[in-house]
């Protein structure tokens, strides 16, 4: 027996223990998309989608004696199951274990896509800890002295030499990227009008000062701002 809500698992148990005779073995299940969220009635074992997902259904799938019928019963199911509801959420990820194991492979890039369609990014990877330094911003590596708004962006693609320059955007104030009259939100956005192609554009762009000095990528300019900016759970209070 499963049940979405919550404060009608004592209403349910009490029914149920009515007919309890009835079966043989009675077991009272809580089924939530929220491993948060517990039954009133303490009869009651709460389970998640996701667990009924990876320790059930899967199982199940590879068993060599499923039948057919069953097998496509279960497989719509978990596909159900992985289709958005209200707000956009999911009830369970039934290929949770690829998408991680996907994204650990190409994190970086992945990463970068977040920011750059978004303007986020991830706060956890599957281990926990926490992904910093690809929620950056050019505003904030100014703001930091990292960078200056005089500095001057360089890239080199297929012998040629590409120069862009830093500025305040007037509708908003956002530091953006300036190449050949058009502003960038994102270094991957200037890197893409450049190359044609989809890449990370904090290791495409070189920066260097008024002078010509070589300051490093943006990407490794963009490691000095966790150094400067130690992550607050990481630090003694």
């Amino acid at each position: 027996m499963s049940y979405g809500h919550y404060c009608q698992t004592t209403t349910y148990y009490n029914y149920a223990k009515l007919k309890m005779d009835d079966f043989r073995q009675n077991v009272f299940v809580f089924l939530t998309p929220n491993d948060g969220q517990m039954p009133q009635s303490g009869d009651f074992i709460q389970i998640t989608y996701q667990q009924l997902c990876d320790n059930v259904i899967k199982p199940c799938l590879t068993h060599p004696s499923l039948p057919q019928e069953s097998r496509y019963l279960l497989e719509q199911y978990l596909l159900n199951l992985g289709k958005p509801i209200r707000g956009g959420k999911v009830m369970a990820l039934p290929n949770k274990e690829l998408c991680e194991r996907i994204y650990q492979t190409h994190k970086d890039i992945l990463d970068e896509i977040f920011v750059s369609v978004k303007d986020t990014a991830p706060q956890t990877t599957s281990q926990g800890s926490k992904i910093r330094s690809f929620s950056t911003t050019l505003d904030q590596l100014v703001e930091s002295n990292i960078i200056d708004l005089t500095d001057i962006l360089s890239a080199k693609y297929h012998g040629l030499e590409h120069v862009a320059t830093l500025q305040k955007r007037t509708s908003d104030g956002r530091v953006v990227i300036s190449y050949k009259g058009n502003q960038f939100d994102s270094p991957s956005s200037a890197a893409t009008i450049i190359t044609n192609n989809n890449l990370n554009g904090w290791n495409f762009w070189v920066v260097k000062d008024s002078q010509g000095h070589h300051k490093g990528t943006l990407a490794a300019l963009r490691q000095k701002l966790d150094v400067l900016q130690p992550d607050p759970e990481e630090t003694d209070d």
